[in-house]
């Protein structure tokens, strides 16, 4: 059997609850904590085919009406009800769905259903059993349904089982994801703390989301002047690890609305969008696009962009599963990242919709608190504190994941966003250093960051006199007349702890690049906060790197005073920056920044392409 396959005689409903349908009536108790379009299969799919009569249990005579499978009515014998998450395994509007009393129909999605979940039944033999889970298999490989985390539908007769008086529960990526952000403007800081793909250790996170790709004639575009460089560094990683997911981040707070809102205002300007990220996304190797709109309807985004966000999410994962099909490649991730606050969500979200299309959602679970405002309080607290004001009691972790629950977000797929950073304060006096004191403005900038109001965790690990905030779990230190916010590996554990009672699909992290990510900083190893994220999540430990692991490549971008080729520093005079191909040498490359000139090589066997700005094969 595939390993990450299980056989159970349970199902599962909202991610923490298992249990063994054994009779009828237990049946109709779970079947009653269905409400309407509210209800989910969080973590599971869940085949039950049951024969009552071979099981021997009494059922009542109603009837399977088309349309309307009632099952507090009582299921009628020899049915088989099927709980499809549709985007946990065929994906709309190319999907199956069976829902005919009599026979196994297949047809297109019907997009009027926006529940995530159908609840369908149809009857059918032991004989009809086999057949149908046998086909339901086909039709996952046929759709390539959504990656290696998936497990593969074993009939029962190939598994050697006799009748159907079974329940077969095939768990669908049950193992917690670890997404891990890489930012492409760490490498423009100052010594030890400048971050580049070498750094990033290929076995430390599960996703590697790469932050931020823009947007031009509403088609994906880079925006370093060496994205196409890195991107081929980053997705160069999974060579050490083959199951490493990499994926292309567009947006972010700096990137605004406006480009967003004209881009999803007609079909035609969405179309041209998706057609061009498959095409970018393909040419540099990644897994799939991470939409990071901040905000549809808000901050300058009309109201009507809530409803178009929604169909730029369904357009993409059309398209997606279109190209995979077409292609025989293994289908494009679609994620995204959102807000944490209630008015955001309000005005930009069609929740339940939008569950349909995406892979997961990464919540920001952070900023609840900082300089803009005229006391202290934490970036991230887990929970409410008592002394708050009414206007703050809502500004915490826990609030940020029930709403998106209600709401209907899949506990599986919603992803607790975590900051390796904290916000800070200075104090209006260094002798009020409480939370809810009151502040000045932003701290002073950290020495790499370089930014007021947060410092990264390796500029703060080092201060002493740490306190804890016992309601909100996190930690606080203060400094003369500065505050500091942040969170340190026994929050992370008791964040964890709670995304596992929820049920959550895993943890995001905001970003590598803020974690001690060299060692050098906070005497607690390499990625202390990440690697004990890995630990809590359950994952299997990562060794430290050896030096040859962290060794940079040969086409590594350059640093900022090495690698100048004598004699030919006129090359990039008058030139903007970035990389132009060596006109004597196929295999290496110029990269110009600021007038200067940095001769750089390509691997063994590879020549520079001015199309990609990337070495590539000849």
């Amino acid at each position: 059997m595939s390993p990450g396959i299980r056989l159970k005689l349970s199902g599962s409903l909202y991610g923490n609850e298992t249990q063994q349908y054994s009779d009828v009536e237990e049946w109709e108790h779970v079947s009653k904590a269905r409400d309407g379009s509210k209800w989910h299969v969080r973590n599971f799919l869940t085949l039950l085919a049951i024969e009552y009569q071979d099981a021997g249990i009494k059922t009542s005579a109603a009837q399977d009406e088309p349309g309307n499978h009632n099952t507090e009515k009582g299921r009628p014998p020899n049915i088989l009800a099927l709980r499809l998450p549709p985007t946990d395994l065929f994906s709309p509007p190319s999907g199956v769905y069976f829902n005919t009393p009599g026979r196994a129909a297949a047809g297109p999605w019907d997009k009027s259903r926006v529940r995530p979940v159908e609840l369908v039944c149809m009857e059918l033999t032991s004989a009809g059993a086999s057949i149908m889970v046998q086909f339901m298999a086909l039709a996952a490989r046929g759709t390539r349904a959504y990656g290696t985390e998936n497990g593969i539908l074993i009939s029962a007769s190939s598994l050697g089982l006799s009748g159907v008086t079974t329940l077969l529960m095939t768990q669908w990526g049950s193992a917690a994801k670890l997404v891990c952000y890489f930012t492409n403007w760490a490498q423009y800081r100052p010594g030890a703390a400048r971050f580049l793909p070498r750094d990033v250790d290929p076995n430390l996170c599960s996703y590697l989301i790469y932050a931020f790709a823009g947007m031009d004639n509403h088609q994906l575009s880079s925006v370093e002047w060496n994205d196409k460089l890195l991107y081929q560094e980053l997705n160069g990683l999974k060579r050490m690890n083959p199951k490493l997911k990499t994926l292309l981040a567009i947006g972010g707070w700096t990137f605004g609305t406006q480009k967003f809102t004209d881009m999803v205002a007609t079909a035609s300007n969405r179309q041209t969008f998706v057609n061009s990220a498959i095409r970018f996304l393909r040419t540099h190797g990644f897994d799939g696009l991470d939409l990071d709109w901040e905000y549809p309807g808000s901050r300058g985004s009309p109201a009507v962009d809530k409803q178009r966000f929604t169909a730029l999410l369904q357009d993409l994962a059309t398209s997606f599963q279109e190209e995979a099909q077409t292609s025989g490649k293994e289908r494009l991730l679609l994620t995204a990242a959102v807000p944490a606050g209630q008015d955001h969500v309000d005005a930009g979200y069609e929740v339940d919709k939008m569950a349909l299309s995406l892979d997961f959602v990464s919540l920001m679970a952070y900023d609840f608190h900082g300089s803009w405002e005229k006391t202290t309080g934490h970036n991230s607290p887990l929970y409410k504190r008592q002394e708050e004001s009414e206007t703050a009691i809502g500004l915490n972790v826990d609030t940020a994941v029930q709403l998106w629950l209600q709401k209907g977000m899949p506990a599986s797929k919603l992803i607790l966003g975590m900051p390796t950073y904290g916000r800070s304060f200075t104090l209006a006096s260094s002798s009020d250093n409480r939370v809810g004191a009151p502040a000045t403005g932003p701290g002073a900038p950290g020495p790499y960051t370089r930014e007021g109001g947060i410092l990264a965790y390796f500029e703060v690990c080092s201060w002493k006199g740490k306190h804890r905030i016992k309601d909100q779990k996190v930690p606080y230190v203060f400094q003369d007349n500065q505050w500091v916010g942040f969170d340190d590996m026994e929050s992370f554990r008791a964040k964890v702890s709670y995304l596992k009672q929820k049920g959550l699909g895993g943890a995001m992290v905001w970003a590598l690049d803020l974690d001690d990510f060299t060692g050098s900083f906070c005497n607690q190893g390499q990625y202390p906060l990440i690697r004990t994220l890995r630990q809590e999540l359950n994952l299997p430990s990562v060794p430290p790197r050896s030096p040859e692991q962290e060794a940079p490549g040969p086409h590594q971008p350059p640093e900022p005073e090495q690698g100048r080729s004598p004699g030919v520093d006129t090359f990039c005079q008058g030139k903007a920056d970035g990389l132009y191909p060596n006109p004597g040498e196929k295999s290496s490359y110029y990269s110009c920044a600021g007038g200067r000139q940095f001769q750089q090589s390509c691997p063994p066997g590879l020549v520079f392409s001015d199309s990609c700005k990337c070495c590539t094969w000849s």
